[in-house]
């Protein structure tokens, strides 16, 4: 393969589009091998921005304040969480928000790599499992949202209807939205996961997926030139904003309208490319520190955490917790 690094350090505008860490799974002796060209997002909550104006509601910045607002979205007689559980992997990201609140950025990374000794049954595990069952005792998520599939747009219509207020999505879902709903899409907004009383983790961290599909060059291309000019065709404004049916430049899109890199809104609703990260002016540079583990903490994957679910049998974990849902 290509080594890629001279392109990337001549063209800085285009790598700074991709959370940094995007690049750590195609980087060998401080080499780049691949770029990100799928499923590198982070995840945010999604909320109805003009139910929450109805009602005089403000997003929660902390635990409290998120419990206090399931109350009154539950005494409005809407759900406050579209959840769409039946493949589990959308439960699992209220459990890695709660880890990293609770024990701070270094909690999973040392569950994975099996160093401190307590793996995925330490404490911040544990407790992020009772925060999730307070959740769900609180009847924060929609009636059978163990039985609702993601896949097939539950979640979102739920959303749609005005009979749920939030989701916990990446940030392929603004694309989603777009395609099948462009007028529900205008009234989205988002916020961080709240951060949890005495908690280690920074308010501004993000979880995410950083990448499973890349683009990478043969060492025997007899035109790398031209070979990276397209793949940077594959991940622009145009491929990242193409309407639903559409293949821009011939970039695939999956079943559900994910998109290369993710859109961001800025403060007047326009969307705008950045590669993985879903920010608005101003907050580019505390995503991109999370990304790197700056004080924020580091964009986990969702694919690693489900890997570690799976080693370790569940201890405190998000399928236990949401167990006792409907």
């Amino acid at each position: 393969m290509l080594d890629l690094s001279p392109y990337l350090a001549r063209d800085e505008a285009f790598r700074a589009r991709f959370l940094p860490r995007a690049f750590d799974a195609t980087t060998f002796d401080g080499k780049v091998y691949g770029l990100p060209g799928e499923e590198t997002s982070a995840a945010v909550v999604f909320y109805n921005a003009e139910l929450f104006r109805r009602h005089g509601l403000k997003p929660p910045r902390t635990w409290p304040e998120l419990m206090a607002l399931v109350g009154t979205l539950k005494r409005l007689g809407i759900a406050p969480f579209a959840l769409a559980n039946k493949s589990k992997w959308p439960g699992s990201m209220y459990f890695m928000y709660l880890v990293d609140r609770i024990g701070g950025p270094d909690t999973f990374r040392k569950a994975a790599a099996r160093t401190g000794g307590e793996g995925f049954a330490a404490p911040a595990f544990v407790e992020a499992g009772r925060y999730l069952q307070e959740l769900v005792k609180a009847g924060a998520f929609a009636p059978g949202f163990n039985g609702l599939d993601h896949d097939t747009g539950a979640s979102r219509r739920l959303l749609y209807a005005g009979k749920a207020a939030m989701t916990l999505m990446g940030s392929w879902e603004l694309g989603n939205m777009q395609n099948e709903n462009p007028a529900f899409r205008k009234k989205v907004d988002f916020f961080p996961f709240p951060t949890v009383p005495n908690g280690k983790g920074a308010s501004d961290a993000v979880i995410g997926s950083i990448g499973t599909n890349f683009y990478s060059i043969s060492s025997a291309c007899k035109s790398p030139e031209a070979a990276y000019a397209l793949i940077k065709t594959m991940v622009d404004d145009e491929a990242v904003r193409a309407p639903a049916g559409q293949q821009p430049h011939g970039a695939g899109q999956g079943a559900e309208g994910r998109r290369s890199a993710a859109a961001a809104v800025d403060e007047h609703g326009r969307e705008r490319a950045v590669g993985a990260a879903l920010v608005r002016p101003g907050t580019a540079a505390a995503a991109r520190r999370a990304a790197q583990g700056h004080g924020a903490g580091a964009v986990r994957s969702f694919d690693d955490a489900r890997a570690g679910r799976a080693q370790n049998g569940g201890a405190g974990g998000a399928d236990a917790a949401l167990s006792a849902g409907p």
